[in-house]
């Protein structure tokens, strides 16, 4: 079962370093504990080597992170593998906007272009860090919107899940609404939203929410409780407690911070 990997996204994961790596015939992989993440695109060739006390093998086509503060080694030798490495530091969280597996697969074909232009700018461009980041923040998404295109692919009715809270957040809809209109279990239902896109269908409609109300306590007049009741929260003091939850204001001092910044 693949294990998902919550990045934090405030501030955003940090590009270290990153470069194309060729092993020599027989040569294994390193001995260490990083300080910082490696994520691993295999290009040619197979990469093993333990983790954690779990022997690892990547094809190519694979990408994988090996997480801060693991042990790894190589137990026996690897066929000549060719890859990517990238090098960075990111908070890991119990939930995140940002979501990923632990490992998946990727297309070549839009990512080699990014590796090698993150090449030219780490080798000619040094200067040149927040282009360094925007490459490795890129690829990133790219990992995070193939594998949601893949998972789509295979369970479409998440994207009408997705479509449906947007376009009925404002009403006071709940998991058994959602799974009666899509005629799924209301535990299959959970199961899938969590593995495709990070959230439960709970978490995902006040993530919904939140969103709305934010952009109304900052751009409208309305009053706390008008803006709670028009994105779905009939209940003021369920909206107080989710909107501080998520946010770590209550919903008046976030509207004044926000205010005061303007």
């Amino acid at each position: 079962m693949e294990e998902q990997i919550h990045l934090g996204i405030h501030p955003y994961p940090e590009l270290i370093h990153g470069s194309y790596r060729y092993f020599y015939e027989g040569e294994k992989h390193v001995t260490r504990t990083c300080d910082y993440h490696v994520l691993l695109f295999i290009l040619e060739g197979n990469l093993f080597f333990n983790e954690d006390g779990k022997e690892v093998s990547l094809n190519p086509g694979d990408w994988y992170i090996q997480k801060a503060g693991l042990f790894q080694e190589g137990l026996r030798p690897c066929p000549s593998p060719q890859y990517y490495y990238i090098h960075f530091n990111a908070q890991i969280l119990h939930e995140s906007s940002l979501t990923l597996s632990n490992r998946g697969t990727f297309n070549p074909t839009n990512l080699i272009p990014l590796f090698d232009e993150l090449e030219y700018y780490q080798n000619r461009l040094l200067w040149d860090t927040l282009g360094k980041q925007a490459l490795f923040l890129n690829i990133l998404n790219e990992l995070i919107q193939y594998r949601h295109e893949e998972s789509l692919k295979a369970y479409p009715f998440i994207e009408d899940m997705v479509a449906y809270i947007h376009d009925n957040y404002m009403n006071p809809i709940s998991l058994d609404d959602m799974a009666q209109t899509h005629h799924f279990s209301k535990d299959y239902i959970i199961r899938r939203m969590k593995k495709i896109i990070g959230f439960t269908p709970i978490q995902y409609l006040t993530h919904v929410r939140i969103k709305h109300a934010k952009i109304l306590l900052e751009n409208s007049n309305q009053t706390i409780e008008e803006i709670a009741e028009s994105v779905g929260y009939k209940d003021l003091s369920v909206f107080y407690k989710a909107f501080t939850k998520k946010e770590s204001l209550s919903p008046g001092k976030w509207r004044k911070t926000r205010r005061n910044h303007i």
